[in-house]
């Protein structure tokens, strides 16, 4: 019998694969580094997209992120705006049933309570 849901948060729950995309494509830009269309990276994480953007240097690498990660303060991810809008009526479904939902991403720890509150899906 089925008790619950687990949902993949970026790409399914909500759509923040273009908002990571221009971001860092910005960041890169100041900083000299191209990533292409940055479709490569869909679906990636943070480790494996700054190993293949910057391969060869690993103190150059570092020093990127954590200055990137200094951008995520002043350029919050809008999740409202990116909420994939069917999302409520599906959890909303899944409580009617008494299913529990989980939520699954391999984005940084801290984005998925800002998710669930900035999305207004809390108790749902």
């Amino acid at each position: 019998m089925i008790q619950g849901v687990i949902f993949d948060m970026d790409g399914v729950l909500v759509d923040t694969e273009t908002f990571y995309t221009e971001r860092r494509g910005i960041f890169l830009a100041k900083h000299g580094i191209s990533q292409g269309d940055g479709t490569q990276f869909v679906g990636s994480n943070e480790k494996a997209i700054w190993e293949a953007l910057v391969p060869d240097d690993e103190i150059l690498r570092e020093k990127l992120k954590l200055e990137y990660r200094k951008t995520w303060t002043e350029d919050p991810i809008p999740f409202g705006k990116l909420l994939n809008p069917q999302v409520k009526m599906v959890f909303q479904a899944l409580k009617e049933k008494g299913l529990k939902v989980g939520i699954a991403s391999s984005s940084v720890g801290y984005e998925r309570p800002c998710f669930i509150v900035s999305s207004r899906i809390s108790g749902l």
